[in-house]
């Protein structure tokens, strides 16, 4: 069995969603992904980037496990993404914007002997 969730993944800049190259400065992240990875193990989730506010943006990061946020220990913390940076030049406030994973899709795999 093949297990994999998907989400939509769209750059933003200032709260308006541009052209994928304009974000390519920073990698883009999956839109999908096999659930022997991210859905069995505890991972951070990251919310959208709030507006800036005296060239400082906020979001929020938390660790989750099977679908619920767990404590923050659960996670590896030298892989928690950022919840606070300076935005002081135009490409700074570009940001990829992931949506929800949807569902598990559970697809068979077939093998030939």
């Amino acid at each position: 069995m093949l297990n994999r969730r998907r989400r939509d993944v769209s750059c933003i800049h200032h709260g308006k969603q541009v052209n994928d190259y304009q974000c390519l400065y920073e990698p883009k992240p999956a839109e999908t992904i096999s659930c022997s990875e991210e859905c069995l193990t505890p991972h951070w989730k990251t919310f959208s980037w709030q507006p800036v506010y005296k060239g400082l943006r906020h979001r929020r990061v938390v660790c989750v496990y099977q679908g619920s946020i767990v404590q923050d220990e659960h996670c590896d913390r030298q892989l928690k993404p950022m919840e606070k940076e300076w935005c002081t030049t135009n490409i700074s406030c570009l940001i990829w914007f992931t949506g929800e994973w949807s569902s598990v899709d559970m697809k068979l795999r077939l093998t030939f002997e």
